[in-house]
């Protein structure tokens, strides 16, 4: 295992699910573990809605197998973008987990 590679600091966000007093239910994040991360790949493309440029990020970060990151979870990196955890990728062999990530434009 290569532990150069783990660079980035990301602080995973869970949800907690809160009901209002209108029956809807509100998502709230907070805050869980800041973990370090190797970031494998990503890729930009921008697009058009509603005539205002939008870009969007898809990355790939490796972290290690035994810290708890689960789909639809947020991940910051430390001082950077907000990502929304798309899926997670088991990799038990290497002892990491793969999460594939999208930005979200906030």
């Amino acid at each position: 295992m290569r532990a150069g590679g783990m660079k980035y600091r990301l602080q995973t966000l869970r949800p907690v699910y809160c009901s209002t007093e209108f029956s809807n239910i509100d998502t709230r994040w907070v805050d869980d573990k800041v973990i370090w991360a190797e970031r494998k790949s990503i890729v930009g493309k921008g697009t058009n809605a509603v005539g205002e440029q939008v870009d969007s990020y898809t990355t790939h970060f490796n972290v290690r197998y035994n810290h708890e990151v689960k789909a639809h979870w947020r991940v910051r990196e430390v001082g950077g973008e907000l990502y929304s955890v798309v899926a997670v990728e088991p990799n038990k062999d290497r002892g990491m987990k793969t999460l594939i990530c999208e930005s979200i434009d906030e």
